[in-house]
């Protein structure tokens, strides 16, 4: 299975950046999106955009709400023919709402992703942040998977700065069970 996939922190966009952001998921043209700092208000742009044709999970379907005053969380987005399942969250993050990991299948080969971002160590302290990159260490170090091989992986600023972002958007074409017996 070849995935192409897409990770991006969207920076917590307002009001007016909604559809926008939308716009440039869209356009990215890639089976999965991984976004970081996802508001509510971006969320239902997602929800109400054909493009996933309701193959999305976010932090909410586990019954995690953000808190705080500009609240944001993970999402996990499939394009058909993808399929997304078995959400959970990523045990131990001392932000709950910063981890979301699903399995995505082809029908074939399923494989689990993540998305992840870890607190701000300015507001948060680094002993939270060091926590949570101990939590993901453990559950990464958990996870079973087929053999995985990175075709092709780019840092795509433009991309980001198009759709009113200063983060850039990280493209990568991955292959899945490439060795003998996978």
């Amino acid at each position: 299975m070849i995935l192409r996939v897409c990770s991006w922190n969207l920076r917590k966009p307002g009001r007016g950046q909604a559809a926008r952001r939308v716009q440039a998921l869209r356009d990215l043209d890639c089976d999965v999106y991984l976004l970081q700092e996802v508001t509510p208000h971006v969320w239902q742009h997602i929800v109400a955009s054909d493009f996933v044709a309701g193959r999305t999970y976010s932090i909410s379907d586990l019954g995690i709400e953000p808190s705080g005053p500009q609240p944001h969380g993970a999402v996990v987005l499939a394009r058909p023919p993808f399929r997304l399942t078995r959400p959970t969250e990523i045990p131990g993050l001392p932000k709950r709402e910063r981890g979301l990991a699903a399995l995505v299948s082809d029908g074939r080969t399923t494989v689990q992703v993540a998305s992840w971002y870890a607190p701000n160590a300015a507001g948060n302290g680094v002993a939270a942040k060091m926590a949570a990159y101990k939590a993901v260490t453990r559950w990464l170090a958990n996870i079973e998977s087929p053999d995985v091989r990175v075709r092709a992986c780019r840092y795509d600023l433009a991309a980001g700065v198009a759709a009113g972002s200063d983060h850039a958007v990280v493209r990568a074409e991955v292959e899945f069970g490439t060795s003998e017996g996978s």
